[in-house]
């Protein structure tokens, strides 16, 4: 599948603790190949208990993975 800068960010809503992990890195996958090409790491942000946002960030390290929380 081809992400693209317009696509993001990619919402998360977790439904059960059990899946938080698998959807969470589901979504970092989907976007390690945009961020590679534009040299930039992924922001994964937790807005509440069962709503994160992931996105490729220039402000994020390439190769990196960042987490921020807007709690």
């Amino acid at each position: 599948m081809s992400t693209s800068l317009r696509d993001q960010p990619l919402t998360v809503l977790v439904t059960a603790r059990s899946e938080l992990d698998a959807q969470l890195d589901g979504a970092v996958e989907q976007l390690q190949p945009l961020a590679v090409s534009e040299r930039c790491g992924i922001l994964v942000t937790r807005h509440s208990a069962n709503k994160f946002s992931i996105e490729v960030s220039p402000d994020v390290p390439a190769g990196m993975v960042q987490e921020a929380q807007t709690l």
